[in-house]
């Protein structure tokens, strides 16, 4: 163990030292100063927004916390948690530091670089979590290189400066570090209800899953009518709402706003009734047209034959959505799919481009009978008689009708 009288300097490197063997530290001057340096790492994070949303309610408290301390926060250079860590420093005013290995790319812009000696090579999670004085883990997967990093500083390290994530997670690694000495850290979730109902995640395999249609009786009458309605199905989203920039989105994270943060297919719902609006995304057309994209198919038949789209990650349709009158939708401008080869794509005009689909080789997707408007549609420009919303639950139907100018139906999952 490392004497604690001894200077923070020294003993960083001297836990830098014992953790990675010989090393070069440069631009180090960040290393000599008495104040805590605190790393805040994690394990990949995918695309899951409530996955994000979890894991930047623990960040936000962190980055607080390093401020009220008068800390650093110490960011891996290009590491899982970087961005959003850079965003919380700079949103609540905490100093920051990038910590890199020299065989970065970018290591000379970095605030601290190591370097092995000896051709020893290093990794950054392996760095970062060695040198700090404090590390909060937000997520940590099981078998992982964060788990692997965190437990090597949990042998040289008898003291409570290891806080790790207990999350629902079943990949989360928090048990077995918590049982080598690692600070178990939890907050609480916010209550869930219908922010936060949604289709339960499907398990993520090759084969399409395929749910039973619910029971006919509990299914409003317009829902199987065939070719009168055009179906906008909303769905999780993985990113960012489309418009909502990279930056909003994260700052809607850290700063707790579980409306806008909070990407499942209910919030989608909740935000085209709150702004009157479908926004259109490039989704299709080859990503070339920003398009609201509606299927001809009744609501029923769609949410009969839906299926998970594993090379996608997502359904391809849920029952959480608008439709409109077909008439109506007609009368506006909206138009059905020109469906076609590459040959035929190239003889439509260029006004009518947006509208156009490939047949499929694996998938006929002229089955879906798609029609598309080009750009955002606002919806104030229906009567309110031509417009429907449907989601699966009278809770979140409730939760809806204050807001909600349309007939709302209720249309049960399996």
């Amino acid at each position: 163990m490392v004497p604690a009288f001894e200077s923070p300097s020294r003993r960083r490197m001297a836990f830098l030292e014992q953790a990675c063997g010989p090393v070069r530290v440069s631009m180090n001057a960040s290393l000599q100063g008495p104040a805590p340096l605190i790393a805040v790492v994690s394990s990949h994070l995918g695309h899951d927004r409530i996955l994000h949303r979890d894991v930047c309610r623990r960040l936000s408290r962190s980055v607080l916390d390093c401020r009220g301390r008068g800390g650093t926060l110490l960011i891996a250079k290009g590491s899982a948690i970087e961005t959003f860590a850079r965003r919380a420093a700079e949103l609540f005013g905490v100093p920051w530091i990038s910590v890199s290995v020299s065989s970065d790319r970018d290591s000379e812009s970095a605030g601290i670089c190591v370097e092995g000696l000896h051709g020893t090579r290093l990794s950054r999670d392996q760095v970062i979590i060695a040198v700090a004085d404090r590390v909060d883990a937000v997520f940590v997967r099981r078998g992982g290189t964060i788990e692997r990093c965190l437990a090597e500083r949990l042998q040289v390290r008898d003291d409570a400066s290891t806080r790790v994530s207990i999350s629902g997670d079943r990949h989360c690694a928090a048990g077995s570090l918590i049982t080598d000495g690692a600070i178990g850290w939890y907050l609480q979730p916010p209550p869930r209800g219908g922010s936060e109902a949604g289709v339960k995640a499907p398990r993520n395999d090759d084969s399409p899953l395929r749910e039973p249609l619910p029971s006919t009786a509990d299914w409003p009458d317009w829902a199987y009518a065939d070719g009168e309605w055009l179906v906008h199905c909303t769905r999780a989203s993985d990113v960012a709402w489309p418009g909502q920039t990279h930056r909003q989105y994260l700052d809607s994270l850290l700063l707790g706003d579980d409306r806008a943060a909070v990407g499942d297919a209910f919030a989608a719902v909740r935000r085209i009734v709150r702004g009157r609006r479908l926004i259109a995304a490039a989704a299709a057309s080859a990503k070339t047209y920003r398009v609201v994209c509606f299927s001809a198919v009744s609501l029923a038949n769609l949410v009969r034959r839906r299926c998970y789209r594993s090379h996608l990650h997502r359904w391809d349709y849920e029952p959480y959505g608008i439709a409109i009158q077909l008439r109506a939708a007609a009368a506006a401008g909206v138009k059905p799919v020109i469906y076609g080869d590459q040959i035929q794509r190239g003889e439509l005009t260029p006004d009518d481009r947006y509208r156009f689909q490939a047949r499929g080789r694996t998938h006929d997707w002229t089955q879906e009978r798609e029609w598309r408007w080009l750009g955002d549609l606002d919806l104030n420009r229906f009567s309110p008689c031509d417009v429907r919303v449907f989601v699966p639950t009278a809770e979140q139907a409730e939760t809806l009708a204050p807001l909600c100018p349309w007939s709302i139906s209720v249309v049960p999952e399996s």
